[in-house]
């Protein structure tokens, strides 16, 4: 009841699930038209967000995470990959599409051509006037939902986990020869 998501599954986009068959699920998180933006929420663990972080920079994107637990998120800070603890007051503008991951409550930022805005579990407003919503509802699925779409499918975040497990852990030392 009041949702309004729109968003096309189809032959591109960032894998999100997987299909029935077991095929790759992909969701074009990307504005529908030039110089929109699109919205997406995310009721998800924190590997859950890394992979979509990662997904979408593997396609090109700017990544940038607004965060207030930096030290998970440092194991995936790369090329297109940034994370910082206080809003910018502007994006950088290179050329490339830019997705802003909010995973700091009450966080605002700089207009991005896609915002993640992280919300509760089993939120009703956080599916309000979005364009995609993201629900894992068990440690090996999530619910995809758009205006057109429902789809629940496997994920695997085991790489993702494992890097978080490490971020705590620091540098792996060798041992002496």
């Amino acid at each position: 009841e009041g949702e309004n998501l729109r968003a096309p599954a189809g032959a591109n986009g960032i894998i999100v699930s997987a299909s029935a068959q077991g095929h790759p699920f992909l969701v074009d998180l990307g504005p529908t038209k030039p110089g929109d933006t699109a919205v997406v929420t995310v009721a998800a663990e924190l590997a859950y967000l890394m992979q979509r972080a990662l997904r979408q920079a593997a396609i090109g994107y700017f990544v940038l995470v607004v965060t207030g637990r930096p030290q998970p998120w440092s194991t995936i800070v790369g090329p297109g990959l940034q994370v910082v603890t206080i809003v910018p007051s502007t994006l950088p503008r290179d050329g490339r599409s830019i997705m802003a991951i909010i995973d700091m409550p009450a966080a605002k930022v700089p207009r991005a051509d896609i915002t993640m805005r992280v919300v509760a579990p089993n939120s009703t407003t956080g599916v309000v006037g979005v364009d995609v919503h993201l629900e894992q509802d068990s440690a090996r699925t999530v619910l995809i939902r758009t205006a057109q779409f429902s789809h629940r499918g496997p994920i695997d975040l085991g790489h993702e986990r494992n890097l978080i497990a490490g971020a705590g852990r620091g540098p792996r030392r060798r041992p002496a020869a």
